[in-house]
């Protein structure tokens, strides 16, 4: 993830789901501040936030910033960004009466909307940007820290199929849990994808019964 040019600062997007009030997302982002201090550092979501409230910044969309500039690395980090998909976040982050008037648009209206705040390249996964797809990027180191994966067994064939192809384009994924840990064995991603801890362990929620 170093610049060429050793003197300078390596600059790293942050991508997750900063764009709403989530504890456990935003509490990620605090934790990463802490072992990225060495690097000029942006925190962004699949749609434009004011989160200067909870976080002290703007969040900006990632989408245009992929485009129009240079990155040394798109580090995702926590979530369970495998299954999730863009209405989803659309919902999340905009509200319930704004995801009803986007349900209500037909498809190009949609994919209009959507171009004006991601940006030109369509997005197959909120929180997971694909590199390749980016062509001032195309290079740049795709992190997963301490994601789950999981999720994307139940998706339908063309998006699973997809998915699986943007965790093969992945630099490092690192899971946080034995069941992402498996899918990945089993779907022939390589080595560098392994399982470890989370930046902060808080611990696994106790299962129903328990």
């Amino acid at each position: 993830m170093k610049p060429a040019d050793a003197t300078r600062r390596p600059r790293i997007l942050c991508v997750g789901a900063y764009e709403r009030e989530n504890f456990g997302d935003l509490l990620f982002q605090i934790i990463t501040a802490q072992y990225l201090q060495d690097a000029d550092v942006v925190y962004a979501a699949p749609f434009d936030a004011d989160m200067t409230d909870l976080l002290g910044f703007h969040v900006p969309a990632y989408g245009p910033l992929l485009e129009n500039e240079d990155w040394d690395a798109v580090w995702t980090v926590g979530g369970e960004v495998g299954g999730t998909g863009l209405d989803y976040a659309y919902r999340t982050a905009h509200g319930e009466e704004a995801y009803r008037a986007y349900t209500e648009m037909s498809p190009d209206e949609r994919r209009a909307l959507l171009s004006t705040e991601n940006g030109s390249v369509p997005i197959e996964s909120p929180y997971l940007p694909r590199m390749s797809a980016y062509a001032r990027n195309r290079t740049s180191a795709a992190v997963m820290n301490s994601v789950g994966l999981a999720g994307i067994q139940s998706l339908g064939a063309v998006r699973k199929s997809g998915m699986i192809g943007l965790l093969h384009e992945a630099t490092s994924i690192t899971v946080r849990d034995k069941y992402a840990s498996a899918f990945l064995k089993k779907e022939g991603i390589p080595p560098r994808a392994r399982t470890g801890p989370r930046p902060l362990d808080l611990g696994d929620p106790p299962r129903r019964g328990e």
